[in-house]
């Protein structure tokens, strides 16, 4: 289960989107509370994409899941909660469960002991996928392939096909905003959780959305985050809050965190009730921090 799941989440932090194809709202139900998207083609062909796809050719376990991202167009991951592993990946590639299954076998990612079986949900036919006791659910439509270990989130998937559901494409007001020109792009709503720091836990319950990507350009790696307060007098105070935060990041020594050491500019901006945070990386510097971290 641990390399099914790992084989999950390397495309989550991979998250893509292809240029022809880009985010489509039609295939992500109106309740989703959060949407990662991430365009695979470009993410291969960014410098750091590249030289980290080189990186991971040389290590046996890496090769794995670069050759499958390199068969996959683009990954899409929502939630309709922020509950840890309760979310529904979508694959846009061959469409073609059995093939999936088959290639993952091939490549080790799936045991010998792996059970698989055609269930019928909503009227659909839907693969249940048993690895070490736990339940993966599978669709496929056209060149898409949902996959998710909840059940509720695969019937609300179905029950959008059926028209039950309304997707984001039908709906005003959900709040889901993804740039179209961002090589991983997401969107959050609603105030997310955070069960440790007690005050960026107060800083957290005062955003109710959060947008924004990351994309190459020339020599240098850009992120861009806006963040939507419950007022324009917390933008205020979260735009100081955050201004203090990188402040101190960049007066520490020693285990300065690894971001605030490769960054090479953060401007942080406020307008009305929203916070633009925008930061700019060297890709070469990057790369060799990367590079190092690998190596040891």
């Amino acid at each position: 289960m641990k390399r099914l799941v790992l084989f999950i989440s390397v495309f989550v932090f991979i998250q893509v989107s292809l240029f022809a194809n880009s985010f489509n709202k039609a295939s992500v139900p109106l309740k989703a509370k959060w949407v990662v998207h991430v365009d695979v083609e470009k993410a291969l062909a960014t410098t750091i994409g590249k030289e980290l796809t080189a990186l991971g050719s040389k290590d046996a376990d890496k090769v794995i899941f670069i050759n499958l991202a390199k068969k996959v167009k683009a990954f899409t991951f929502y939630g309709t909660d922020f509950e840890k592993g309760r979310c529904m990946g979508i694959i846009d590639g061959s469409g073609d469960i059995l093939k999936l299954l088959n290639l993952l076998k091939t490549l080790g990612v799936l045991g010998d002991g792996v059970n698989s079986e055609k269930i019928t949900l909503e009227g659909f036919e839907v693969y249940k996928v048993k690895v070490d006791g736990k339940n993966y659910y599978l669709y496929s439509q056209d060149t898409l392939i949902y996959v998710t270990k909840e059940l509720s989130l695969m019937k609300l998937q179905l029950g959008m096909l059926l028209g039950k559901e309304k997707a984001l494409s039908e709906g005003e007001g959900s709040g889901i905003v993804l740039p179209s020109d961002k090589t991983i792009a997401f969107s959050t709503i609603g105030s997310l959780p955070n069960k440790g720091d007690p005050v960026v836990s107060e800083a957290l319950k005062n955003i109710k959305a959060i947008q924004g990507g990351t994309y190459e350009e020339g020599d240098f790696g850009h992120g861009e985050v806006t963040l939507t307060a419950t007022s324009a007098e917390k933008a205020t105070t979260l735009e100081q809050f955050l201004t203090g935060m990188v402040a101190f990041g960049k007066l520490r020594t020693g285990d300065k965190p690894f971001i605030l050491s490769v960054l090479n500019s953060v401007n942080i901006s406020k307008n009305d009730d929203k916070i633009t945070i925008k930061a700019k990386a060297n890709t070469t510097e990057l790369l060799k921090l990367i590079k190092e971290h690998h190596n040891k």
